[in-house]
């Protein structure tokens, strides 16, 4: 009887418990292309801007607990008029302290037109975890196409599934 009270007290001290948390977290965030009522006459230009993202507080929670894992469920531009003068995209991503260098997240090309672009992403979700997590990041968007004939605004979203692994002893 001794020896299997000691088992059982070894096996409930040894237990413990796993689970999995999942959230979704997403950042909206507003840039304007520059347009000029001459544009198409001047053939095919770049354009650049930055855009701060920062989904580094949603993820604290989950990520006091264990190793978070980001998932991205959507990383798109959108805008209320036919997007096709936009002949290509390109996206770098870059903590805003700096303490990792710039990748490029996205690349994208010109299929056709429609309001909505869907950034391919060239990162794997480990790389976008981890600048993620670091803190605030910047966007940089490159874009390149024909100058559209007024400003034309752009709403980017990032949305992301985040789970967590937490495994707690008993």
């Amino acid at each position: 009887m001794k020896t299997l009270s000691a088992i059982l007290l070894l096996l409930c001290a040894s237990s413990c418990v796993s689970a999995t948390v999942s959230d979704t977290v997403s950042a909206t965030e507003t840039l304007t292309l520059p347009g000029s009522p001459l544009g198409a006459g001047l053939g095919t230009t770049t354009y650049d801007t930055i855009v701060p993202v920062d989904v580094h507080s949603a993820l604290s929670d989950l990520q006091k607990e264990g190793t978070i894992s980001v998932s991205v469920l959507q990383n798109t531009l959108t805008a209320t008029v036919d997007l096709g003068f936009v002949q290509s995209v390109s996206v770098t991503i870059q903590p805003q302290d700096g303490s990792l260098p710039a990748l490029t997240l996205s690349q994208y090309t010109s299929t056709g037109g429609g309001n909505t672009i869907n950034l391919p992403l060239t990162l794997d979700t480990g790389t976008i975890t981890t600048y993620l997590a670091e803190g605030g990041t910047n966007l940089h968007f490159y874009f390149t196409g024909t100058i559209p004939p007024a400003d034309v605004p752009l709403t980017y979203t990032l949305g992301a599934s985040v789970s967590d692994s937490v495994k707690k002893s008993l």
